[in-house]
């Protein structure tokens, strides 16, 4: 071995320990992600609290079929079940310092919220894995922490490069003696090809070497394809399913899809999406969600059958309610799609003006005295003068949850001052925002284009008890202070509709108490005792929550004291 030549190894030597060593270190540092794609695994669920999988199945089941939003319905209202099992993923606000083919994720499991009982997962290092909860969890959850660790394939695989580089260049130096020679490098037609050839084989190396530093977020609402096993029996198939594969693993595809869907945007106003339309003046606008689209066409209402269960399920709620003194009132929050018709596409038309909430508002207020919540009219009769809804979300802003917040207040005989008498002013909070960006992969794109949001002034006397202040997690709020607040209890199922609401409805009662639709418990109620349960629902989800939701909710166990108290006596 020459003196050149082993002075050449030590320097690769040299590089390879350096490179591993800072990597090392990079990768110790404590970072901070959340846990995404968090999902209920039902049959781990129901054998966790020891429910007979097989029999529960049954019960939703329809030609061989099972329904699994309804047996993920009967999990979250069954307050026999106490503990749930999730899976999920690990997901990085950092873009650089993740998962990937150089490292692995290793979870900090003592930051972790206390209501996560158990966390485990798929393999060393892998973001994947199962957690089991005492709580229902719906969305992501935010600020953990992680570590990294080099992966002993990558350890090994630059090893064995820095080897094969060292085998190797002898042989690429010869070879570019022979090119030389044996090619004239003026003639432009073998200029044309090795750049032809540098354009289809580049980005795969690249994306092979890097491709964990770009953006491989899966923005479609569909599983990505899995990469076909070759063979005999599938011979006939496996061109058109590897087809399918390649195409959902393309290099740089999302970085493509983004600049195709920013040509559409800008220069042609229009958005491919299957979630997603994009209206006048770059609104944009659900059209996947609930029915959301035939909604505000009219082709979707109500039968009358239909409006005649709703209308018992509804007395039953409220009568039960009632047997405790406690006031009912039914909330239905408009769609976007119906208050700023003006910015829906043009192609999109109406057959009728009257959607199906108002169909059912005016059937429950003409036969039944259930106190009933429909901003819309006040919604539009604002909409010219505020911004009410976001340009990019699906919900309303601040001012427009003030509308409904304010129409609310009336219905329980309390009367707040109009919108226009109020001190609006700019803030930094943002409940929602731009979730509708990430269904046509533009969010990036459009971050700066931030509309400034505006809010009601006044509305912070309130301290948080219990519980964190996210739509998806049960809060309990009392005022700071006892003045200027009504010395009534208030207890709201909601969505996410309602945090907006969040500040206004805290800072007006004695009391305030949260729960999510689908996490809601009877107990909640006997605990709480509140004067007033106010049921908050989106337009779009009316139908699902006037006959699945409300119906399993069992709302008459609150009164089991009252039939034992009465047997009792007659005994």
């Amino acid at each position: 071995m020459s003196k050149k030549y082993r002075k050449l190894l030590l320097i690769y030597f040299i590089i390879y320990i350096f490179i591993l060593f800072s990597l090392f270190i990079l990768g110790k540092v404590s970072r901070v992600g959340y846990l995404s794609d968090i999902s209920i695994n039902t049959d781990d669920t129901l054998r966790l609290n020891n429910i007979n999988i097989e029999t529960t199945k049954k019960l939703f089941s329809s030609n061989d079929k099972s329904d699994y939003s309804s047996l993920t319905n009967y999990i979250f209202t069954n307050n026999s079940i106490t503990n749930y099992l999730y899976n999920f993923r690990i997901s990085y606000y950092d873009k650089v310092f993740r998962n990937s083919d150089i490292y692995g994720v290793y979870l900090n499991t003592n930051n972790l919220p206390n209501y996560i009982k158990d966390i485990k997962f798929v393999n060393k290092g892998s973001p994947f894995g199962t957690l089991i909860s005492s709580d229902k969890i719906e969305g992501n959850i935010n600020n953990i922490k992680y570590s990294l660790k080099l992966k002993l394939t990558f350890l090994i695989t630059i090893l064995l490069f820095f080897i094969f580089a060292l085998l190797i260049r002898p042989i690429i130096l010869e070879f570019v003696s022979l090119i030389k020679i044996r090619i004239n490098l003026k003639n432009i037609y073998v200029y044309i090809l090795i750049i032809f050839l540098c354009f289809l084989i580049m980005p795969n190396i690249i994306y092979i070497l890097f491709g964990s530093y770009f953006d491989n977020t899966n923005y479609e609402n569909r599983l990505k394809a899995n990469k076909p096993i070759l063979s005999i029996n599938n011979l006939s198939k496996y061109p058109n399913e590897y087809e399918k594969y390649f195409n959902d693993y393309l290099p740089f595809r999302n970085e493509l899809i983004q600049l195709k869907n920013i040509i559409d945007f800008l220069i042609f106003n229009n958005i491919l999406s299957q979630s997603a339309i994009l209206g006048k003046n770059k609104w944009v606008f659900f059209k996947e969600i609930r029915y959301v689209i035939q909604n505000y066409i009219g082709i979707y209402r109500f039968s009358d059958e239909e409006l005649e269960n709703a209308e018992n399920n509804l007395l039953h709620f409220r009568n039960e309610l009632r047997k405790k003194n406690i006031d009912f009132v039914f909330m239905i929050c408009p769609d976007k799609t119906l208050i700023y018709t003006d910015y829906m596409p043009y192609y999109v038309k109406r057959k009728t003006m009257i959607n199906a909430a108002e169909q059912f508002v005016n059937y429950i207020r003409k036969n039944t005295d259930i106190k009933i919540v429909y901003p819309k009219e006040e919604l539009l009769k604002y909409k010219d003068t505020y911004l009410l809804y976001y340009k990019y979300d699906y919900h309303w802003n601040y001012l427009g949850a003030y509308i409904g917040y304010s129409e609310f207040m009336k219905t329980v005989g309390i009367n707040v001052p109009e919108i226009y008498n109020r001190n609006i002013i700019l803030t930094n909070m943002l409940p929602f925002y731009k979730d509708l960006t990430g269904f046509i992969n533009l969010y990036s794109f459009l971050k700066k284009d931030i509309e400034k949001i505006y809010t009601i002034s006044g509305y912070n006397n309130y301290n948080i008890i219990e519980g964190t202040n996210v739509f998806s997690q049960y809060v309990l709020v009392k005022p700071k202070l006892n003045t200027n607040v009504i010395n009534r209890k208030l207890f709201v199922i909601r969505d996410s509709f309602s945090q907006a609401m969040f500040e206004y409805l805290s800072s007006s009662f004695s009391q305030a108490s949260y729960r999510h639709i689908d996490r809601y418990k009877n107990s909640e109620i006997i605990k709480e005792y509140p004067d007033i349960v106010l049921f908050e629902t989106v337009d779009s989800f009316l139908k699902e929550r006037l006959f699945k939701v409300i119906p399993n909710y069992k709302i008459e166990e609150i009164n089991k004291d009252l039939e034992t108290n009465s047997a009792t006596s007659n005994n």
